[in-house]
């Protein structure tokens, strides 16, 4: 009860924020302060509490939702942003967007979704939608629609256990050590879905990849490149809207941290 509280929902508000697309302004928040909710993350992490720890999962799954039809169909640029990204958004064949150096495919447990998209028509500003909640090509019961207190006390959390990385635990050392307590709390995290620490050692990434970074459209709204991240590494694709769906030209890796 006390965690179903907790990532209950605000009302979802929808607000013009220009003429070319109504964007959904970040209203859709768990009902209490960051430290409260930090506070129940670190306690459902705790050594024999991993029972606790998948409820704080299954809440935060049922209580946030995709957009709904009426945002996402509004008009094209709305409708082509949700079809591109469901189009990019293939975690499980991942190596079909490009070489990567870790191996980011496979099944997990949960995939995090970015909250936040920008995008750009040609002639215009780069313009973006937050509380964005796109539905996939995944199973509901698998998602996890991020805010930006769920980035931040995880963030915060992982910070404190002092892991220089995700898989730097004692038995990468000795493979017969017993794990310390803090290697157990990375590991139960990781079991559900992968985490990685940037090149600066400094902030921990829940999203899953691939984390789209920019849509860019053509003026007719019928083309479209899009530079998306994964992990350390950057790729590009070229998509063309045909017969009303958007299909994937090329997509490669372009760059590495």
């Amino acid at each position: 009860m006390i965690l179903f509280l907790l990532l209950a929902c605000m009302s979802c508000n929808d607000k013009t924020a220009n003429k070319k697309l109504t964007i959904v302004t970040e209203n859709c928040t768990p009902s209490v302060n960051r430290d409260s909710l930090y506070f129940y993350l670190a306690k459902s992490l705790s050594k024999n509490n991993e029972s606790l720890y998948t409820k704080f999962l299954v809440d935060w799954n049922r209580k946030f939702q995709p957009n709904g039809v009426d945002f996402i169909n509004q008009n094209e640029v709305s409708k082509s942003i949700f079809a591109i990204f469901k189009a990019i958004y293939q975690p499980k064949d991942i190596d079909e967007l490009g070489s990567w150096q870790k191996d980011y495919g496979g099944p997990q447990n949960y995939y995090v979704i970015q909250n936040t998209i920008k995008f750009y028509i040609d002639g215009s500003n780069v313009d973006t939608i937050t509380n964005f909640r796109p539905p996939t090509d995944l199973p509901k019961s698998s998602i996890l629609y991020t805010s930006s207190i769920h980035q931040e006390i995880y963030n915060t959390f992982l910070n404190k256990l002092g892991k220089k990385d995700a898989n730097e635990t004692i038995q990468e050392v000795n493979p017969n050590a017993t794990l310390s307590n803090d290697d157990l709390k990375i590991k139960r995290i990781e079991k559900y879905f992968p985490i990685d620490l940037d090149s600066n050692l400094k902030h921990w990434n829940i999203i899953s990849a691939p984390y789209i970074r920019l849509i860019s459209f053509n003026e007719n709204i019928d083309r479209a490149k899009v530079d998306f991240i994964v992990g350390c590494q950057g790729g590009e694709a070229i998509l063309k809207k045909k017969n009303n769906k958007w299909i994937i030209l090329e997509s490669k890796a372009t760059w590495i941290e």
